[in-house]
């Protein structure tokens, strides 16, 4: 991978160690709003006292992309962790700061015991992936990570601990010649590399057992309150259309929220009377969603790979 600066980003990563200064990047920036009460600002180690939601608007507003996202204990059985930073939907909030190819360091065993591995081990959240061996170039050990691997103040290794992944980012997209009053497009994106494009987003937190822990904080609000955003999930296509036409909006982006029944969504496009809304686009991760608009019929595809 090849980018101006290389930046390493840890999640929930403890308290800082000596030994990451001499990681092979740029920028490392270590994430834990219980391991640091301050934010400790160093030439190349950053520690920042937040959570994952603050951090990547720290990341946007500095405009610095990640080349490698650590994660290996999110403290969700003990430590504070409040919600699963590997989840379809947090991977998606955190995409437009992570470059189109990036590593990946983490330990997925760790999810057997949250019950959640069936899904975090697809890290199916709009990337290709492929699991790196010691001898690609890239591998990055799992060990330097890891407490397992100090003892008595003695670094060792800890023998098939962890994954490390090379993830590359998917372009799809295809076209529905729908209504001849709004363009529509279904892109396996994220929805927040759009935003400012779209000047409604329908937000859709349907898998909360996913995404939520004990001593969660309000992570609906969190979006809602942010600006342009709507809480479609229990609304009707009818219903959205009705609020973006009395709103005046011209440009909708929606994350998938029918559990994969679209035909209603489809047919309440086509008999629709557009006045203002002028573009809809549909979002999504997930290799399986929104099939059913990736099978209508007679329409233009446009299917790219990122080189």
């Amino acid at each position: 991978m090849r980018d101006k600066q290389k930046v390493l980003v840890y999640l929930a990563s403890g308290p800082y160690r000596a030994e990451y200064e001499k990681l092979p990047f740029d920028k490392i920036i270590l994430i834990d709003y219980h391991a640091f009460r301050n934010d400790q600002l160093g030439e190349k180690v950053e520690c920042w006292s937040c959570n994952v939601l603050d951090a990547v608007e720290r990341l946007k507003r500095r405009n610095l992309k990640i080349s490698c996202l650590v994660n290996i204990n999110e403290g969700l059985q003990e430590g504070g962790g409040s919600f699963v930073m590997l989840s379809h939907f947090m991977m998606g909030y955190l995409s437009p700061c992570l470059l189109d190819e990036f590593v990946l360091v983490s330990d997925l065993n760790y999810y057997k015991s949250v019950r959640i591995l069936g899904k975090i081990k697809k890290l199916d959240w709009g990337f290709d992936f492929t699991k790196l061996t010691r001898s690609d170039e890239d591998f990055l050990n799992p060990c330097l990570f890891t407490h397992k691997a100090y003892r008595n103040g003695v670094y060792k290794e800890v023998d098939s601990f962890g994954e490390v992944f090379r993830l590359k980012r998917i372009q799809k997209s295809k076209s529905l010649a729908l209504n001849p009053g709004v363009h529509v497009q279904v892109k396996q994106k994220s929805i927040w590399q759009d935003t400012d494009e779209l000047d409604l987003i329908g937000v859709s937190i349907s898998s909360q057992s996913e995404i939520f822990r004990h001593r969660s904080p309000n992570i609906r609000s969190y979006f809602l309150e942010k600006q342009k955003t709507l809480d479609i999930q229990g609304l009707s296509m009818i219903e959205i259309l009705d609020y973006c036409e009395k709103n005046e909006i011209q440009s909708l982006g929606l994350m998938p929220w029918m559990d994969g029944n679209y035909s209603g969504v489809i047919e309440a496009i086509k008999r629709y009377t557009f006045t203002f809304l002028k573009k809809i686009t549909f979002y999504h991760l997930s290799k399986k969603d929104y099939a059913q608009l990736y099978n209508y019929p007679n329409e233009i595809n446009q299917n790219k790979t990122h080189e």
